[in-house]
């Protein structure tokens, strides 16, 4: 996969550990789909915000990118949480499964996410318009 040469400073870790370990995650991704080049985007929805879905080794990066000072660099929002943070005592969710959802909910509202809960994210005001590129993870986005 072609990288500028910005992109190869990143990748070589000149622009901080955050940023490497995060372009090195794409660049192994756009070997696997056969990518010819990175793009840039303008707007992210995070699909993975819940415990369930990355589990301990997504909790433990999203805190690394926190103690390491990274933010997200473009307005990012986060689908709804693996609980009812109101009702979880309910449902017979273990308060220790509830505590890694809050903590990763944190990390990422830490990063910069806009913690609007939602898997349709443009129903929120994403101001999107025809020809964007955008990074989303959803099933209707």
């Amino acid at each position: 996969m072609f990288l500028t040469k910005e992109e190869e400073a990143v990748l070589s870790g000149e622009y901080g550990e955050a940023l490497e370990i995060a372009i090195s995650v794409l660049v192994k991704l756009g070997d696997i789909y056969e990518a010819d080049r990175l793009i840039e985007v303008e707007n992210a929805h995070i699909d993975s915000s819940s415990y369930f879905i990355i589990g301990e080794s997504g909790l433990d990066l999203c805190e690394k990118f926190v103690n390491l000072g990274a933010t997200f660099q473009v307005p990012t929002t986060l689908n709804p949480l693996g609980i009812d943070p109101c009702r979880w005592q309910e449902f017979r969710v273990s308060k220790s499964y509830v505590e890694k959802e809050n903590r990763l909910a944190q990390a990422h509202i830490s990063l910069g996410g806009t913690a609007t809960w939602t898997c349709a994210p443009y129903q929120y005001g994403a101001n999107l318009r025809f020809g964007q590129n955008v990074a989303w993870g959803e099933s209707n986005a």
